[in-house]
Formats: C-alpha cells, sequence, structure tokens
C-alpha cells in the first residue's frame, strides 16, 4: 500500500444507527465496485441493503485531481449527503414518494441542500436548547 494511501481517510465509525436501524458504511475503490464504476458516483446509499459506500480518493488513478487536504472535507460531505438519504429511506421518504420525475426524496440538489446546512441547523438547535 503506498503512502498516500495511508493519510487518514474515511468515517470514525463502520456503522451508524438510522432510526433504529443499522447501516454500514464502506470506503471502497472505483474499480471494486461496480455501482460507484458504472455511474461514476462518490458514494451512494443503497436502503435495501442498509449500507453506505463512499469512494476511496486517495486513488490517484480514480481522482488524480484530488490532494490529500481537501480528503476530510470530500468525505464528511459525502458521508453527511448519504446519511440524509439514508434517513429519509427509513421515514418512508424514499422511492414512496410520487412524483411525476420521481420522488421528490431522491432530489440530489434537496438531500445535498441538507448535507450543507445540516451542521448549522444542528449547532442552531443546540444554541436555542431545542434538542
Amino acid at each position: 500500500m503506498s503512502d498516500e494511501l495511508n493519510y487518514r481517510f474515511g468515517p470514525k465509525v463502520d456503522s451508524v444507527d438510522v432510526m433504529g436501524v443499522t447501516y454500514r458504511i464502506h470506503v471502497r475503490k472505483v474499480n471494486d465496485d461496480s455501482y460507484l464504476k458504472k455511474f461514476g458516483v462518490d458514494a451512494y446509499c443503497c436502503s435495501n441493503g442498509k449500507f453506505i459506500v463512499l469512494s476511496d480518493h486517495r486513488v490517484k488513478e480514480d481522482y488524480p485531481r484530488d490532494i490529500p487536504e481537501k480528503y476530510d472535507g470530500i468525505w464528511k460531505h459525502a458521508l453527511r449527503h448519504e446519511l440524509v438519504h439514508a434517513f429519509l429511506n427509513e421515514c418512508g421518504l424514499d422511492s414512496q414518494a410520487k412524483e411525476h420525475y420521481g420522488p421528490w426524496s431522491k432530489c440530489e440538489e434537496m438531500v445535498d441542500w441538507w448535507a450543507i446546512v445540516g451542521p448549522r441547523v444542528a449547532k442552531a438547535w443546540k444554541d436555542c436548547g431545542c434538542i
């Protein structure tokens, strides 16, 4: 394994409780995961298998422009994003939310918005004493 791959990367846990359901968290190389490779995504949430996969940005062949100092922010954002999907799934708001162009709960812009502002919302709730 190269020195680059020894750089600290990934979540501090290998599973997380999402409304009473355990979701496993995996970090995989793009070439080792057919979904990452086929769809060219950085991460995904599998509601059927109850797991989240993050692509390993340390692999230079897959991410030649990435720099190690950015890895932490990349995986944190991707994990927050996929956790929003997981919570929507476990609330019953996944494919059951019917819309003409697909379920609103799969809207990547909305999910990404929560992944971006979620820490700020949580801080505001904590500061106000409402959680």
